[in-house]
């Protein structure tokens, strides 16, 4: 597991560049950490490092916002998905299946789809600051830690 304390929202910012750099395609990132953690303005680095232009705003009500870039960034945001239905039908599936970056807020709903290699991002507050906590695990690992 890898920590990072990251003093503001620019820094969150940042990291998300940081960990864009590293990817080929294909990776699932799950974004995980209470409302006003950082989850978005994570998400915008990550974009911004993958080199995609324009305004990265979370897709709440979009449900996912497909991006382009030196990668593709496939951006799910579940915190509205209510069934693992409605997140197939919005096709959640499909991206798993293409080289895509997947990169999924509140991601307890997914669970159940997941297979292979994930990488979890947890952010939780720390005072004015932010803690990132990130691994590399199984899918099948997940849902105990989630539920933590």
């Amino acid at each position: 597991m890898v920590e990072r304390l990251l003093e503001d929202l620019a820094a969150t910012r940042d990291c998300g560049r940081d960990i864009a750099h590293g990817l080929r395609g294909g990776e699932i990132l799950l974004l995980d950490g209470p409302l006003g953690a950082g989850k978005t303005s994570l998400a915008q680095g990550l974009a911004a490092g993958l080199e995609v232009k324009g305004a990265v705003t979370s897709p709440t009500f979009a449900l996912c916002n497909r991006l382009l870039g030196r990668l593709e960034l496939h951006h799910y945001d579940l915190y509205r998905v209510e069934s693992l239905d409605q997140l197939r039908r919005i096709g959640f599936e499909e991206s798993l299946e293409c080289d895509a970056v997947v990169l999924v807020e509140w991601p307890r709903l997914a669970l159940p789809l997941l297979r292979g290699r994930v990488r979890l991002l947890r952010l939780d507050h720390e005072g004015e600051a932010r803690r990132l906590r990130m691994e590399e695990l199984d899918a099948k690992e997940l849902p105990e830690l989630l539920e933590a």
